[in-house]
């Protein structure tokens, strides 16, 4: 452990140490202070976790004793979201300190020239940005820790949404080794077997390496294929039997016309689950779809929405407002889109799902949290049954718009 300490006068009457850190792989670097001008910066080498922990709380008595506070003074904490994850804010927390975990885009930086960067300037800035947060800045972004059972339930469709990454980056590179050669076939369940019937462009079959290659390939698909059946199935099972309050959300979701397992699972583990919003404006902020008007003078023009919060979220909901429109005509929602941009041109009702799909998700955070049914929504019949999905694609419009075969409540 190497630590540095610069000082000026104390503040004897100071209440609270705010101690900011720069996580690093190496080391953790850290400013504290006492809310005033004095500093005290030092560095916790990372040789080991349990070491390291010990090691900081004792960096955290020594800047009490610096700078006067009793020992039973508040402790504010903030770092940066990163690759750490939250585990040492929750530690902190348990440790007695208030933790904070900031948006790193809330760090100020000068644009306008070249500016110097390491760990010991981006801990003094989150310092400065911790105390300003304390006393009353109410401008910064502040990341919400999940509770440990939250994060680990989320992380099943983030799986699925990594593995059929993957398995599309592998489809493509089959379709590109057998295009090379003069061959324009998809990836489809038994390619394996028609590779020695298959002829290049010259009318030669495949060479040795080249079919090897393409079988590894369809290989690799075939036991993420199996992986991502496996997760279905398990998704669905949440969503049909649900154990959870955040599962008890995403079947109550599915209950609705036109919203599907994927949607529903997605809204109450990553949205509704556990994050907390103070009125459906601050919903409509965190998903990007605000908007950004820009008054200067005489100049007054829409810049379009924010585009802020999780872009996957975001595409989530703009898909499933094009099945809400399909599937709920009769809703309030449907009603006024088509009154409003019914007969508009295609680039206008372009614009205005994106306002079909901030009530959507104003409406599905009231029906998910407080039951109150979307107005002119149906319900589906009691006896419907969920339809697991069987094809592999898993872009963007799939993920919203899978909805379950069912018939319609009378």
């Amino acid at each position: 452990m190497t630590q540095t300490a610069t000082s000026t006068d104390s503040n004897a009457n100071a209440r609270a140490l705010y101690i900011a850190f720069d996580m690093g792989k190496e080391a953790w670097q850290f400013a504290s202070g006492d809310g005033g001008k004095a500093r005290r910066e030092g560095k916790i080498v990372r040789t080991d976790v349990e070491q390291g922990k010990r090691d900081l709380l004792v960096e955290v008595d020594k800047a009490k004793q610096h700078f006067g506070l009793p020992t039973d003074a508040k402790v504010h904490a903030m770092y940066e979201a990163g690759r750490d994850g939250f585990w040492f804010a929750r530690w902190l927390s348990d440790s007695g300190i208030k933790c904070l975990v900031v948006d790193p885009c809330c760090i100020l930086v000068d644009r306008r020239a070249k500016h110097r960067k390491n760990d010991a300037i981006d801990a003094r800035a989150l310092l400065d940005l911790l105390v300003r947060h304390v006393t009353g800045d109410r401008e910064v972004n502040i990341v919400p820790v999940p509770p440990p059972e939250a994060e680990d339930a989320r992380e099943l469709g983030r799986l699925l949404h990594r593995l059929g990454r993957v398995r599309r980056s592998l489809a493509c590179r089959v379709q590109s080794v057998l295009w090379t050669r003069g061959i324009d076939v998809h990836y489809h369940t038994g390619l394996q077997n028609e590779l020695g019937d298959m002829r290049s462009g010259d009318g030669r079959a495949l060479d040795r390496m080249v079919r090897l290659e393409v079988e590894m390939l369809c290989g690799q698909i075939e036991v993420i294929d199996r992986d991502l059946a496996k997760l279905e199935r398990e998704r669905v099972t949440q969503v049909e039997k649900p154990a959870t309050p955040a599962q008890q959300q995403a079947h109550q979701l599915e209950q609705l016309v036109g919203i599907g397992p994927i949607g529903a699972w997605t809204l109450a583990h990553e949205l509704f689950g556990w994050r907390e919003f103070r009125n459906p404006k601050a919903l409509g902020a965190y998903l990007g779809l605000a908007p950004t008007p820009f008054c200067s003078g005489q100049m007054n023009r829409d810049q379009g929405i924010s585009k802020v919060g999780p872009s996957k979220l975001r595409s989530l909901m703009v898909q499933l407002a094009w099945a809400w429109l399909r599937y709920q005509p009769e809703s309030d929602i449907a009603k006024w889109y088509t009154e409003r941009f019914g007969a508009t041109a295609k680039r206008s009702k372009r614009i205005g799902i994106i306002a079909v799909a901030r009530k959507l998700v104003i409406a599905l955070w009231r029906y998910a949290t407080h039951g109150v049914v979307p107005a002119g929504a149906e319900l589906k019949a009691a006896e419907h049954k969920i339809q697991i999905p069987t094809q592999r694609g898993f872009n963007a419009r799939r993920l919203a718009s899978v909805t379950t075969t069912v018939a319609k409540a009378a």
